[in-house]
C-alpha cells in the first residue's frame, strides 16, 4: 500500500439553478427522488457514484485533449475506454515487469501477461491514477452530496469536523407525457408524473472530496486541477431529466475551500494529531489550490 504523504480535504457546494431529480424507483406512472433516512427523516442525496461519473467523464474528456509530453501517457490516454485500455501497441515487457515488481515487491502474485498489460497502463493512466480502474485504486474519494442550509457554510471559515445537517426539503411533481421518439410526437395515453426538488435561494448541494498524494506539476495533478477549473467554470449537470434542463449547478466559488494536509512534517505522533485535528493545515481556495498543482505559488 502506497504510503500518503499529503492529503486535500476539497470542499464544494452549488447553488443550484435548475429543478434537480435525483432518480430512484419508479412507482407505477412515478419517477421517485432518490431518499434516505438521516437524523430521523428521509432527505434527497446524490450518490458518490453520480458525482464521480459526471467528474470521470470530464477529466477523460480534458484529458484527451492534452498533448502529454510522456509517450506512453500519450498512448494510454489515447485509447483510453472507461477503466480499459485497449488497442496500445509498442509496449516494453521489460518495463511491465520492472513496474509491477515496484508495486509488489518481493510477494509473490499470480498475474496472466493480460493483466499485467493492463495494471501496467492503468499505473500510466492520469485518469485512472485519479479515478481507479479495475486494476488500481484511485486517489480521489467522493462522499455523497447533500442539500444543506446555505447559512451552515456561510459566515463559518470551516465546517469539516462537526457533520452537515440536511435540508428538509418538500418535493413537488411534474406532470407530463412520454414523446416517442421515432415520430417526436407526444404519447397522450402514456403519461407520467416526475418528483424533483424546486431549487431556493437558501438551498446549497454540498459535497466533498478526499484526495491523497496529488503532487504539485505531475501528469495526474496538472489533469486534477483543470478539472476543478472546469467545474469551477461550468458547473455541473447532476441526476436525472436533464433533456428538460434540470440538474444545473454553478459552483459557490466562496463557500468552496481547501484544506491541505502535509504528512511528510509529521515527525512526532503530536504533530499528526494536530494536522488531523485540521489545526495544523493549509487553507485555501480553489484557484490557489489549482495553481499549486500546476506548480505555481
Amino acid at each position: 500500500m502506497e504510503e500518503i504523504s499529503n492529503r486535500a480535504l476539497i470542499n464544494l457546494s452549488f447553488s443550484m439553478d435548475s429543478p434537480l431529480h435525483l432518480g430512484a424507483e419508479t412507482e407505477g406512472t412515478i419517477k421517485k427522488v432518490l431518499l434516505f433516512k438521516t437524523r430521523g427523516r428521509r432527505t434527497p442525496i446524490v450518490p458518490s457514484e453520480s458525482i464521480k461519473g459526471v467528474l470521470r467523464y470530464m477529466a477523460t474528456s480534458i484529458a484527451k485533449s492534452i498533448n502529454w509530453a510522456n509517450e506512453i501517457e500519450r498512448k494510454v490516454v489515447e485509447s483510453h475506454c472507461k477503466d480499459e485500455h485497449p488497442g496500445v501497441q509498442g509496449l516494453n515487457e521489460g518495463e511491465i515487469d520492472n513496474l509491477i515488481k515496484k508495486v509488489f515487491g518481493s510477494r509473490e502474485i499470480e498475474l496472466t501477461d493480460k493483466e499485467k498489460r493492463e495494471l501496467y497502463l492503468s499505473l500510466n493512466c492520469p485518469i485512472c491514477r485519479i479515478f481507479g480502474s479495475k486494476e488500481i485504486s484511485g486517489k480521489l474519494n467522493i462522499t455523497d452530496g447533500i442539500i444543506i442550509s446555505r447559512d451552515q457554510l456561510e459566515n463559518q471559515e470551516w465546517a469539516w469536523i462537526r457533520q452537515l445537517i440536511p435540508k428538509e426539503l418538500g418535493i413537488r411533481t411534474y406532470n407530463s407525457v412520454s414523446i416517442n421518439r421515432d415520430t417526436l410526437t407526444k404519447e397522450e395515453e402514456r403519461l407520467f408524473s416526475l418528483e424533483y426538488i424546486e431549487p431556493m435561494d437558501d438551498h446549497i448541494l454540498n459535497f466533498r472530496l478526499v484526495v491523497d498524494n496529488i503532487l504539485p506539476r505531475e501528469s495526474d495533478s496538472i489533469l486534477f486541477s483543470r478539472l476543478l477549473r472546469m467545474v469551477s467554470d461550468l458547473g455541473l449537470w447532476i441526476g436525472g431529466a436533464k433533456s428538460r434542463g434540470y440538474g444545473k449547478l454553478t459552483l459557490e466559488d466562496e463557500l468552496s475551500k481547501v484544506l491541505l494536509m502535509d504528512f511528510r512534517e509529521a515527525k512526532e505522533a503530536k504533530q499528526l494529531f494536530r494536522i488531523l485535528s485540521l489545526k495544523d493545515v493549509v487553507k485555501l481556495n480553489i484557484e490557489e489550490y489549482c495553481k499549486l498543482l500546476e506548480g505555481g505559488s
